[in-house]
């Protein structure tokens, strides 16, 4: 309880006589996190709407990319199903091998270390999956698997055969009762296990593993002299991503759950039967005069909140203070303000984003909110995140100072950035040295500086810039089909001035065509959609006939069917009469004639 008493007393009311600089930097940082909250409204018709639309400017590897790191959310599929894909013939190889061309240009045909050259081995890194994963995952992987006892299943005969022969080889020639400094420490041991004394008799499979054994141990040699790579999550702005990843509290489960009924309450259009109290007063004086009053909500949390609505009711304070208040108390600087008040917005990003079309496009709802309302979100928002950031710092790590240093508290509570395990950075070199057939002596004659230039290039090639190249391939063929017929179409209609009908969608057969005749054939095969008799039908006597025969010669067909009405049928053919017509009125079948559309706002 004294973080919360100390944050009370701290809350001094704003002067009136600020300077206007504040006002607009802040304004404008609200206004373009705005933009990337989603466009959401009332859908009377279908339309189109980019998600990115935030990010229209950018190009778009790079508008995906920054998406993904600001929504938390893939840019591309995963590599498995762009690999679906190519196995099923929607990605073609030959478009992977131009698009990976057009990437490196001069630098394709480049050999890398002697081995293969740059265009070889991306395309083997697309070609086949490189796998990764945790380092205590990948070590239960070697030791309780065949991975160092057969070579992996999609690799070719060709391969897997010139790297169990140049290990024999290299075994026979070299390893087998030699030393010094040249002889790998590990070959001793290996030739023991299998067996030194009878090498010569050694089955196929034992030279199998025998070649496994030697790769791996010489890509775990080559990778252990270099310098070690960080695997770093970056610097998290809000303190809900320092609180989680320190404690094992989650401050937005207790806020969003506040949060989501009052706005609900708020953005009722009717149909409750209790409106919300002074809604009329805008988002944040309804928020709080709800909760100033006595008997408030029991969670603990929000213990602190009653007072800090009398307080800001009393000194009235306004929606823009009360934004720039809290963010002063949590410690956020100036110059971070765009950037916090965005991970803020998206952490709730659909009820702000249907606060924001509601206020923007009231026109829409048969209740708008007033002007500014978002700018009342975020002062709500915050003022709820620092009552719950000073609960989970009192309860979750004993911290009872300001709250603006809780940030700093929290990062020297996590733990520092993992590096990656000799482990984790020798199994993709290995899983390549086995699809492009590398021999164990090769990758051991390596120097530390070709050892740098071969690692380099395997992780440079990460799995974001895999998924990329597939990406181009998967739309490279839909792209080209396309533009082919769009320029077909076009050199059509310019040279006839009419377009091409369709043969896979006949159009709906016109009246005078009906009258003179129409065969099974020249009929359309379905109906018009929509209700019959809505705007943009009109009943034709001619339809109405000619349809009204071939539903009457369809039903004489369905008469024949069985033994009762073949005895109906036979008994009709006999007296020379023809079966009654069924009694009622006369069907009425609808054609569509095209109508221009109401207009609806957008």
């Amino acid at each position: 309880m004294a973080l919360k008493e100390s944050l009370l007393d701290s809350c001094s009311p704003l002067a009136s006589g600020h300077s206007a600089e504040w006002r607009e930097h802040l304004s404008y940082a609200i206004d373009h996190a705005a933009h990337l909250l989603p466009a959401q409204g009332p859908i009377t018709v279908f339309i189109h709407h980019n998600t990115l639309h935030a990010f229209e400017h950018l190009p778009f590897d790079e508008a995906v990319r920054q998406g993904a790191e600001m929504f938390g959310c893939q840019p591309y599929l995963s590599e498995d199903r762009y690999r679906a894909e190519l196995g099923r013939g929607r990605i073609r190889f030959d478009k992977l091998r131009a698009v990976l061309r057009d990437d490196l240009g001069s630098s394709a045909d480049e050999s890398i270390v002697r081995l293969p050259t740059r265009m070889e081995l991306r395309l083997a890194m697309v070609e086949h999956p490189i796998w990764s994963g945790p380092a205590a995952e990948l070590d239960y992987l070697m030791a309780e698997t065949d991975a160092l006892r057969q070579v992996r299943p999609d690799i070719s005969a060709v391969a897997r055969g010139r790297l169990i022969a140049e290990a024999r080889r290299w075994v026979m020639r070299e390893l087998r009762g030699r030393t010094g400094p040249r002889i790998p420490s590990w070959s001793a041991e290996l030739l023991n296990r299998f067996g030194r004394s009878n090498i010569e008799s050694w089955s196929p499979t034992d030279w199998e593993a025998v070649a496994l054994e030697s790769l791996w141990r010489v890509c775990l040699d080559g990778v252990a002299q270099l310098p070690n790579v960080e695997l770093s999550k970056g610097p998290s702005s809000r303190h809900r991503d320092l609180i989680v990843r320190a404690t094992q509290f989650d401050p937005d489960l207790w806020v969003h759950d506040l949060l989501i009924r009052y706005c609900a309450s708020f953005l009722d259009q009717g149909v409750s039967h209790w409106p919300l109290p002074d809604r009329s007063r805008g988002l944040f004086r309804s928020f709080l005069q709800l909760y100033s009053r006595r008997g408030g909500p029991p969670d603990e949390w929000l213990s602190g909140l009653r007072g800090e609505a009398t307080r800001l009711l009393d000194r009235n304070v306004e929606p823009l203070e009360s934004v720039r208040e809290s963010l002063e108390l949590l410690g956020v600087p100036e110059n971070e303000w765009e950037e916090y008040i965005s991970a803020t917005l998206l952490a709730l990003r659909g009820w702000g984003g249907i606060l924001r079309q509601v206020e923007t496009r009231g026109d829409r709802v048969a209740h708008p909110v007033p002007p500014g309302t978002l700018v009342e979100f975020v002062a709500v928002r915050l003022l709820l995140d620092r009552l719950a950031a000073a609960h989970v710092a009192e309860i979750g790590i004993g911290y009872t100072g300001p709250l603006a240093n809780l940030r700093d508290e929290l990062r020297t509570r996590l733990p520092g950035a993992i590096p990656l395990t000799t482990t984790q950075r020798a199994f993709p070199i290995f899983q390549l040295s086995q699809v492009l057939g590398w021999a164990p002596d090769e990758l051991h004659r390596l120097s530390p500086t070709e050892w740098v230039s071969l690692v380099g290039e395997i992780e440079g090639f990460s799995g974001i810039e895999r998924r990329r190249v597939f990406h181009l391939a998967y739309e490279h063929r839909f792209r080209n089909r396309t533009l082919t017929r769009s320029a077909s179409m076009r050199h059509i209609v310019g040279r006839t001035g009419t377009v091409p009908a369709s043969r896979s969608s006949p159009a709906w057969t016109s009246a005078k065509n009906l009258s003179a005749g129409t065969s099974k054939r020249s009929r359309p095969k379905s109906r018009p959609s929509g209700p019959p008799g809505s705007s943009g039908w009109r009943c034709t006597t001619a339809v109405r006939r000619t349809l009204t025969s071939c539903r009457y010669a369809r039903s004489s067909s369905r008469l024949g069917t069985g033994s009762k009405n073949r005895r109906l049928t036979r008994r009709f053919t006999d007296s020379g009469r023809k079966p009654a017509k069924r009694s009622g009125p006369r069907p009425v079948t609808f054609k569509r004639e095209p109508v221009l559309p109401s207009p609806v706002p957008c």
